[in-house]
């Protein structure tokens, strides 16, 4: 019975030692029970322990605990964790969050949470809206530097989770990261960027809820995931301007980027598509940027892309990677895309290359309809590595040519072409020793495969055939030993 004592003693023990509650119990700035009380509390207590910043103010509707700063709050140190979801009473709108922390002054720079020279930060179930929008019309004018959360120097930070996902709204960028380096960051679960909840705006956080310009933009940031391995580690990206910009300065050791389960450029409904345009950057821009904090000076970094699983109706830019890029199982479709960017999924300048699709037919890509009046590409690879673009699914990208556009640089461009087509064979010609795939072209104009058929390979003499039962008109691609896929052939009709 003592030892069993003495355990239960040591176990509280260490529960004390490690880890501590601090609840918020008062929505005002400053002053006994604040989140700013907490968090300077948390500072105090030193990295030893884990801090749990949990809310219990006594305000049940949601309108009624709102924060209101008058200045920043202190730096969220290490091994901090805190959880709006803990408060109870109403959630704002459909999402996950429970406590708003809100500033409407001017502020020449402003960040609604830091986290600075911090390991092992959680971030939980808060609205953080900057509300500040007179300066759009006049003195004084509305900040650039207005940031959600600002990570500066920081590593191992999970921002949102499943069922405690977070809205940022009213800054400039959301998400910010600027330092020399930030590692192991997660976001995760949260609404992104977006406007108004509610179309009554007395009831909303405020009766003007600007959307953030750039939900997230990190640079020089190591090993990043946006969402995760299931659907509801997926954020939702709802600015009018840019959803996701990643770049670095560093040429080696950046990591991977797994961007996975988001939909972007939705609104709160997770299904209304949101007007974008940015002049100078994709929707979802990997690598270097037009206006980005980075120089225009074309660093190449080495940042594995995973792009996976995500809903874009929008443009996807990756760029000036030494690292391979795998795209697999997004959906390209209900086309969304502003006049400046023309292709859905544009390659350029990574070295290594990559795959888009594979060999297995569960992970295509579905490129479907095109933005009206145009006839932009569908994949649009310039000057990079060898780039295998297999099993995906087009359907009316466009109305003239091949809706993938392959540019010379590192590797030959393979062709293939038709020449015979029957009720039980195809046959034509090819790079020699290739990999020739087999589609039925759409019923569109333009072409591009919607139906994979078969896959041979062409022989020394670059001659193909396919024996079989066709019925429908066949296009066909090549794929080089190296693994590069050239653009849809013209088709042959029967």
């Amino acid at each position: 019975m003592r030892k069993i004592f003495a355990l239960l003693t040591l176990g509280l023990f260490l529960n004390n030692c490690f880890a501590n509650t601090i609840t918020v119990t008062s929505n005002a700035d400053a002053g006994s029970g604040t989140l700013r009380e907490a968090i300077t509390i948390a500072n105090s207590n030193g990295i030893a322990i884990t801090d749990t910043i949990i809310f219990n103010i006594p305000q049940p509707i949601f309108n009624e605990r709102i924060i209101e700063l008058n200045d920043e709050l202190p730096p969220i140190p290490s091994n901090t964790i805190i959880d709006g979801t803990t408060q109870p009473g109403d959630l704002y709108g459909t999402t996950d969050a429970k406590i708003c922390i809100k500033m409407n002054q001017y502020a020449p720079s402003f960040s609604m949470l830091t986290i600075e020279n911090a390991d092992h930060v959680e971030i939980y179930g808060l609205v953080l809206f900057y509300g500040y929008w007179q300066g759009l019309f006049g003195p004084l004018f509305r900040s650039l530097s207005l940031y959600g959360i600002n990570l500066i120097e920081s590593k191992n930070v999970i921002i949102g989770a499943p069922g405690k996902g977070n809205v940022i709204s009213g800054v400039v960028k959301g998400i910010y990261a600027n330092s020399d380096r930030c590692s192991d960051i997660f976001i995760q679960s949260n609404y992104l960027g977006h406007g108004k909840f509610y179309e009554n705006t007395a009831e909303d956080i405020d009766p003007v809820v600007l959307p953030a310009s750039y939900c997230v933009v990190l640079m020089n940031v190591k090993n990043v995931t946006i969402g995760g391995s299931k659907p509801e580690y997926g954020n939702i990206f709802g600015s009018p301007g840019e959803a996701l910009y990643i770049d670095s300065k560093h040429p080696t050791g950046n990591g991977l980027i797994k961007v996975q389960f988001n939909k972007f450029g939705r609104k709160y409904d997770q299904v209304t598509k949101v007007n974008v345009f940015d002049f100078w950057d994709a929707y979802v821009s990997i690598g270097q940027s037009g206006n980005g904090p980075l120089p225009a000076d074309y660093f190449i970094s080495d940042y594995r892309v995973e792009l996976l699983d995500n809903d874009i109706p929008n443009h996807v830019f990756i760029g000036y990677q030494s690292d391979s890029i795998i795209v697999l199982r997004n959906h390209f479709e209900e086309d969304n895309r502003d006049s400046h960017h023309e292709a859905k999924l544009a390659i350029v300048s990574c070295s290594k290359g990559g795959m888009v699709g594979n060999e297995d037919a569960a992970n295509a890509n579905i490129f479907k309809t095109k933005l009206l009046n145009t006839d932009y590409p569908s994949i649009a690879v310039h000057a990079s590595g060898p780039i295998g673009i297999l099993k995906n699914v087009f359907e009316c990208n466009s109305t003239l040519g091949s809706t993938t556009y392959i540019y010379p640089h590192l590797n030959l461009i393979p062709f293939a072409q038709v020449d015979l087509t029957t009720a039980t064979l195809v046959e034509g010609r090819a790079t020699p020793n290739a990999r020739v795939d087999l589609y039925y072209d759409d019923a569109c104009s333009a072409c591009e495969g919607r139906v994979y058929l078969a896959k041979v390979f062409s022989d020394s003499s670059g001659k193909w055939k396919y024996n079989g039962s066709v019925n429908g008109t066949v296009i066909t691609t090549a794929t080089t030993a190296a693994g590069a896929t050239g653009p849809f052939s013209q088709p042959l009709l029967i």
